[in-house]
This record gives structure tokens, sequence and C-alpha cells, in this order.
């Protein structure tokens, strides 16, 4: 199921196992079978026409404890019929748990606009007077409230500031079973830059709410390195409410996988947020030795990160002080490759054994400083260039074996050339 599809709805294709026959004497199953196959149009029509029959409509559980009212709430095309089952059965429907917990007012809040969402709200508000203070305490088996699941809608991303509002001031800090925060979701999901833009202006989110950690050791800016709708804004307003952001300590914070937020944004962010970040990280010449040297614990730095991201070849020229490759041109074949390989390879290059035998040295020589010229005041030589695209992680991947794979030919290219040697290019094999 692509990403797209489970913004659209939460299960692809629920099964049943009822037959054709069996739903048509049963008009509950029926309805029941109509919603798990999103066909909400006739489980809208099957509802009014409960009252032909002589039974009042009331809603089964499938082997999931999954009812209509879960189905039509966890499908963004079923908001008429989840406020029809309301109408039709009762308020209570929207906070049964199924086998996971999960409520339709939980899903409702993902898959549903914010209108949908605070109707369906203010009915079960009648029904039970303490459910607006109890919703931090209205969760799923994950330890997700409504706030989490509001927090992930893609396609009203303003919904997290409806259920805010109905809830409380601190539900940005309501921490699931991994001490993920609504705000950490809020940061990682939303879709849109102004939402998310507004969603920092909140005065209830306190600074300390940006340190909180999961249990992966992830902060606020790991979460929002993760979005490739955050903008460098963002970010900055980030490291102000960071009582740490001298240094940009909240740039290299790592987590539990050594991973900073620069690896991070890298891999994930957009082009235009990596190239800013690393700009920043770059500000301070004494420490831009530090950037080239951060290994994450799969040994890889952010120079992997990149060169593994498609669309971000600019960024890694960028970082490597080249020259920004067109971004028309379409993969090299692996004979092209191995060509221009071999037409850039030294006349007096070593063969592969004599590399063998000196590899002890190479790898003292390896060993130094990425950027050692540029602790003094300069950017990184073809010698430094050399080093850090050759740089293996733990499965003896280099950065050149990450952009040969995902880099447009004349990224590689520029790539190539900027080597000082390619020597020992063609048995470095991860």
């Amino acid at each position: 199921m692509t990403m797209e599809e489970k913004d659209k709805c939460w299960i692809e294709s629920p099964i049943s196992y009822w037959d054709e026959e069996e739903i048509d004497v049963n008009p509950c199953k029926r309805l029941l079978y109509l919603t798990k196959q999103y066909d909400f149009e006739k489980a809208i029509q099957c509802l009014r026409n409960f009252a032909s029959y002589e039974t009042k409509p009331h809603l089964l559980p499938d082997e999931f404890l999954r009812t209509a009212a879960h189905y039509a709430a966890m499908h963004q095309d079923g908001e008429a019929a989840l406020t029809e089952i309301v109408k039709k059965v009762d308020s209570d429907c929207l906070t049964t748990p199924d086998e996971d917990k999960i409520t339709p007012l939980h899903l409702s809040a993902r898959y549903h606009s914010d209108k949908s969402w605070q109707q369906n709200f203010e009915l079960t508000q009648r029904t039970n007077n303490e459910l607006r203070f109890s919703l931090s305490r209205f969760k799923d088996s994950n330890g997700d409230t409504c706030a989490h699941w509001a927090a992930r809608n893609a396609q009203n991303p303003k919904m997290v500031l409806t259920v805010r509002e109905k809830s409380s001031s601190v539900c940005w800090n309501w921490k699931n079973s991994r001490n993920e925060t609504v705000l950490h979701y809020a940061l990682q999901y939303c879709s849109q830059m102004s939402s998310l833009t507004e969603i920092l202006k909140q005065r209830d989110i306190e600074s300390y709410m940006f340190a909180e950690e999961d249990v992966d050791g992830n902060t606020a800016a790991h979460f929002a390195a993760r979005n490739e709708n955050s903008g460098y804004r963002h970010f900055r307003k980030i490291s102000k409410m960071r009582t740490d952001s001298s240094a940009n300590h909240w740039l290299k914070c790592m987590n539990k996988k050594d991973e900073t937020v620069l690896h991070l944004a890298a891999l994930h962010g957009s082009p235009s947020l990596a190239s800013k970040l690393i700009q920043l990280a770059s500000e301070n010449p004494k420490t831009l030795r530090e950037w080239y040297e951060l290994k994450d614990k799969q040994g890889n730095t952010f120079l992997h990160a990149l060169a593994r991201s498609e669309g971000k070849d600019s960024v890694l020229l960028e970082a490597l002080n080249l020259k920004a490759a067109s971004p028309n041109q379409k993969q090299p074949k692996r004979q092209e490759l191995i060509a221009s390989l071999e037409q850039n390879m030294p006349e007096n290059a070593p063969q592969p054994q004599e590399n063998q035998e000196n590899q002890a040295k190479a790898q003292h020589e390896k060993s130094r400083s990425v950027a050692s010229t540029a602790s003094q005041g300069r950017q990184p030589d073809n010698s430094d260039v050399s080093r850090v695209l050759l740089c293996q992680n733990k499965r003896k991947s280099t950065v050149l074996h990450y952009a040969v794979e995902n880099c447009e030919r004349e990224t590689i290219e520029k790539l190539l050339k900027a080597m000082k040697t390619l020597a020992g290019i063609l048995i470095c094999c991860d």
C-alpha cells in the first residue's frame, strides 16, 4: 500500500467472508459488508431502508471487533456514511474500540475533515460530559490519542489544531507508548508548509517540548527533518525554542542510532532544506571537519545520506564544493559507467593486486581528516573529495557507490573528475 493510498484509507481492501445470500437476509450484516467494501452510497441506502425492517439497526462487529462505523471512519470518502450511521444508531458507536482499542473517533481524526470530526465529537459530548477532559486517556493500543491520529491527517493538516481546541493546551506533549508526542507527529507528518508554520506559532507550545525524546532518542528536530515539507524557517523556530541551541547543538544532536538532524534531513528532507542545514553546519570552519566525520551506527556520514536520496545531486556537489549538475540527465547504464571509469583512470594507475599490497598504507591515509584543510579555513581539495567519496560504512558501501545508484550521469562524471586518483574504485566492493 503506497503512502498516497495510506493517506486516503487505513486498510486498502478489507476481507469479508460472507456470501451475497447471507448478507441479503440480514440487513445488519449487509451494512457491515458494504462499508468494508467502501461502497458508501449503498451503505447509506441500506441504512435508510431499515425503516422497512422490523428490527432497529445495530452495528455488528467483525472478527477484529470493527463495526460499520470503523470502516466508514477509516476512509476519506466515508464521512457521509459515518454521519448517517451515527444518526440511525447512536453516537456511542464513535467511541467503541476494536481489538486494537482504535475507535471511529480516532480514525475520523485522521481521514475526515475537521468539520466532520468536530460534529461527531460534539455528539459524544452530549452523552459523555467527561470526554472532553479524558481525551488524553482515550488511547489506542499504541498509546496514540485522537490528537496523534489528527496530526497524521494528510488531507486536512489543520485537523490537529481542531482536536487541540477540543482537548487542552497540554495536548502537544501527550505521549504514546514510544514517548512520541503530538508535536513530534505534527512536525513529521504535516503536509502543508503553511499549516506547519501555524502549528509552530501556537503559544501553548513551550520550549521544553522541543527537547522531549522518544524511545529512540529522537527530538522534535529529528522528526521535523523527516518531513519533506519542512522549511528552513521552521528549523530556525525550533532552534530558537531550544535552550541548548548554542553552537547549533540541536543540529548535531544524535538519536540512539547516532543519526544527527543533518543525517535525517539529507535523507528525507527537501533539497533546499538539506542545503540550508549544510550551510548552517559549515558556518564555523573549525567544526566543519566534525560534520564530514560524524557517522551513525551503520557508519554512514551525511554524504552517504545525500547520495542515497534521489533528487539531491546539486546538494551533494555543493557539499563537496563542486559545480551543480544538470537535473535533466538520464541514469547511466552500467556499461557506460564502467567506460567512464576506464577513460578517467590514469595510465600509471596501480593494478588491483598492487592496491591490495598497499592497502594498509591507503587505510592510514583515509583515516586522516576529510576536512583537514577546511579546519584552516579552506575548502576540501581533490584529495579530500577522494577520501569522503571512498568513505565506507559498515556494509563497505561508499558514498560513490550510492551516488552511482541514485545520481544523474553528469553528477557522477563530476565526482569522478574531482577524484585525485581512481585507482581504488574498481576494487572497492560492497
